[in-house]
Parts: structure tokens; sequence; C-alpha cells
């Protein structure tokens, strides 16, 4: 079941997260390494694996009203016809 994949149960404690997001997660662990000031390597990796999920190529419903504008974000779940419109292009 879908929702068996949230459960994230430990030895005391178990809550179900509201979603797998590994490129959010990637950006956030790397927003908190240049914040510590640690070593550019690791950010380097985890930017590029993030630069690589993000979808450039495929518009989605909203380039009904908008087609000028080109698409770019990452999806959240398997189809990449919806990606967040709050992740942007901006690093």
């Amino acid at each position: 079941m879908a929702l068996d994949r949230l459960l994230v149960i430990g030895e005391d404690e178990a809550y179900c997260q509201p979603c797998v997001s590994p490129v959010w997660d990637t950006s956030l662990t790397c927003h908190a390494l240049i914040e510590a000031g640690k070593e550019a390597l690791p950010r380097q990796a985890g930017f590029g694996l993030a630069a690589a999920k993000q979808v450039l190529d495929v518009k989605g419903d909203w380039a009904v009203k908008r087609p000028e504008v080109r698409p770019g974000g990452w999806p959240s779940n398997t189809t990449s016809y919806y990606p967040d419109l709050d992740d942007t292009r901006s690093w």
C-alpha cells in the first residue's frame, strides 16, 4: 500500500511523513552545509543530483494559459506534468 511507504517507524516513535522528497531533502541538506560553512564537495554533488532531476522539457496543463513559459521544476510524484511551482530555477 502506498501509505506504508510514508510510515517511519522507530524504536521510540512513529510518524507518517507527508511525502517522500529526495530533491527537497537534498536541497535542504545542501543549504544547511552552506550555512555551516562545510566543504563544497558534498554541496556540489547534492546540487548536481537536484539539477539532474529537474524537468525542463515537459509542459503540464499550466501551459494552456502560459505557453511561452519554459518548464522548470521537480515533480513530487511519478509524473513530470506537475512539477512543484515553488521550486525555481534560481540556483
